[in-house]
């Protein structure tokens, strides 16, 4: 929601599982996707480390999404076994054909294994995002990468570099509720659950 990014749905409607159902109808998670001031969302707070993009063409199926990863790598394992199984037909026919056959099935398995052993991965760490909506409210999403579950916060710093100079009241967009937070100038002790887990918050300015 934070991204400004079309919101695109893709996987089948009849087997969704109830968590993406709740979120893709949430309203007030959809008014923060589509708010009209349009703005980009960017990180106020990160313990992550810099970026360093990997899109070299020998690690470029983790470049792109998992599935399509995923799909290439078994492309090639099915090329190994085929050859592989080939050559044992061939060996006596064809014996020179058939060692091709080896060194080529030797090369796929080869190459599957280096991309799995050195594929990216997510760094443990957590991100605070913030987006301006057009009413003057923001949008704060808290994310955790950590294969943990960890708290986080915003202090006055992290609400300044988000634009939030004033106190706010605070309310959880995804449970469409008011938080226990109250009027506050910073946001504190966020749990967040491991793997990708989030929070997403609607902060409001008491003049607003």
């Amino acid at each position: 929601a934070v991204m400004a990014a079309p919101l695109l749905i893709g996987s089948r409607l009849r087997s969704m599982p109830a968590s993406d159902l709740a979120t893709y109808s949430n309203p007030e998670v959809i008014a923060i996707n589509q708010d009209a001031l349009g703005r980009q969302g960017e990180v106020v707070w990160s313990n992550c480390p810099p970026y360093a993009p990997r899109d070299n063409w020998w690690n470029s199926p983790w470049s792109m999404p998992r599935e399509v990863a995923v799909a290439w790598t078994s492309v090639l394992v099915t090329a190994a076994m085929l050859s592989a199984t080939s050559a044992l037909l061939l060996r006596r026919r064809a014996p020179r054909t058939a060692r091709l056959m080896l060194v080529f099935a030797a090369c796929c398995t080869g190459y599957v294994g280096w991309i799995w052993c050195h594929r990216p991965r997510l760094d443990a760490c957590q991100q605070v995002w913030a987006r301006p909506l057009e009413d003057g409210s923001h949008a704060l999403c808290f994310v955790n990468f950590a294969p943990h579950a960890a708290v986080v916060g915003c202090d006055s710093a992290c609400m300044a570099r988000a634009g939030i100079r004033s106190p706010v009241t605070v309310r959880d967009a995804v449970r469409q509720r008011a938080t226990d937070f109250g009027q506050v100038r910073q946001v504190d002790a966020v749990h967040l659950p491991a793997d990708g887990g989030s929070e997403l918050y609607r902060l409001t300015p008491l003049s607003v």
